[in-house]
């Protein structure tokens, strides 16, 4: 399968898009404490699927320094 993901901060008007061949996909250069809507449909033998869209919020720093946890 190929996935279709969208993504915008709440309130802009356009999306950014990314298509991947992967079930996992990681949002790089998100905000802190910023509300976000993330799209995802499937693509298949070339048919885009319908979207479902869901939204978040960021969490927001806690430091000025970058935090590794692990």
């Amino acid at each position: 399968n190929t996935w279709k993901v969208q993504w915008k901060k709440k309130g802009d008007a356009e999306f950014e898009e990314e298509t991947v061949g992967t079930s996992r996909y990681v949002l790089g250069q998100l905000k802190p404490d910023t509300e976000y809507v993330v799209r995802l449909a499937a693509i298949r033998d070339g048919n885009e699927g319908e979207f479902r869209e869901q939204e978040f919020r960021t969490e927001a720093l806690t430091s000025d320094y970058a935090v590794i946890t692990g």
